[in-house]
């Protein structure tokens, strides 16, 4: 499903960045990669404006989507819904997602290695810079369920209940809001954020943990089981020592170099943006995620009204079916989903 939409919007001549056959291909190019540009500046000049400005651009897009998605049960209108915010969205956000890694992870780093390349064990320092970045969405998540899991483990008889249980029991009692009722809040509230990740997650029609959420009580058990000395929080704040560690050693390398003082300052402004901006390596593809997740509520409300009418099996039959499947089929156009969709399973 994901594949496919993806294909479209290649083949669509509004997101090519060179129109092909035409006069002023490189100036199409230019144009096209200026947004790119103007967020890598912004990130560049300013990194700690350009990161909360990426949260809140990013915010104000997927706020959009949500509202619109939510506004009709139709399923053409749904379909047709989708399909424009795809097309507004993509455009728009791709400068501001890419420009994210590449003025973080990407050139400042890059950068770094090569004028330090030569320095005494450089390759461990440059490993070691990397360690503890802060704004890592996977990192921030880890967190949150590890936090949970501290509350548990403060309480003997909480432990007990959720080591007693299999995940799919935990989870089947969650589902009916039966947990003990600090840890069920916590964890519907950690669902309403990171819910929308799953395995394989990046295919519309995989399950998230929305739907089940066995996957994040088979974490949980584990965290219960981590020696203190080894949690997130205790390595986390364990590798922001060692970066801080490696900055200083790098730069004390730097200034034994010919012209030490202005390589010294560059290291420095490099540094700061990289480690302003690299954590955010992760963000782009949580993006991406979160979105999804809006467009496969979307698809399961058009499927459960088709398996209502007893056209599905069941709601999620609708992942089977191409976007130009689905649009011919909510038009009343195609007759053989049944068997599409049967032959496909």
């Amino acid at each position: 499903m994901a594949g496919k939409i993806v294909q479209q919007l290649l083949k669509d001549s509004r997101f090519s960045l060179v129109q092909h056959g035409k006069i002023g291909g490189k100036l199409n190019t230019l144009l096209g990669a200026l947004p790119l540009a103007a967020n890598m500046g912004i990130n560049m000049a300013f990194p700690n404006y350009g990161r909360r400005r990426f949260y809140r651009l990013t915010e104000h897009w997927f706020t959009g989507i949500q509202q619109a998605c939510s506004q009709t049960a139709d399923p053409g209108m749904l379909m047709q819904t989708i399909e424009s915010m795809v097309i507004k969205s993509t455009p728009r956000l791709f400068p501001v997602l890419v420009a994210a890694i590449a003025a973080g992870q990407g050139m400042p780093y890059q950068v770094l290695i090569r004028m330090g390349a030569n320095l005494p064990g450089s390759e461990k320092l440059f490993l070691d810079l990397g360690r503890g970045l802060p704004y890592n969405v996977t990192i921030e998540m880890d967190m949150a369920l590890w936090q949970i899991a501290s509350h548990i483990r403060q309480e003997p008889q909480l432990t007990a209940y959720f080591t007693g249980y299999e995940a799919e029991e935990l989870a089947v009692i969650f589902g009916q809001k039966l947990l003990p009722a600090p840890i069920q809040q916590e964890l519907e509230k950690f669902l309403a954020a990171f819910g929308m990740r799953g395995v394989g997650e990046i295919d519309l029609g995989r399950p998230r943990w929305q739907d089940d959420p066995t996957p994040v009580f088979q974490n949980l058990q584990r965290y219960l089981q981590v020696e203190p000395s080894r949690s997130p929080d205790v390595v986390y704040r364990s590798g922001e020592l060692v970066s801080a560690q490696a900055v200083e050693r790098l730069l004390e390398e730097f200034a034994k170099t010919r012209g030490g003082y202005f390589k010294v300052q560059f290291a420095k402004f490099l540094i700061k943006r990289f480690r302003a901006l690299g954590g955010l390596r992760e963000s782009p593809k949580f993006t991406i995620i979160r979105m999804f997740g809006i467009y496969r509520k979307s698809f399961l409300k058009i499927g459960e009204q088709y398996t209502a009418a007893g056209l599905f099996s069941a709601p999620d039959d609708i992942f089977f079916l191409h976007p130009q499947e689905i649009k011919a089929l909510t038009a009343g156009t195609l007759a053989n989903a049944g068997t599409l969709i049967t032959q496909r399973r």
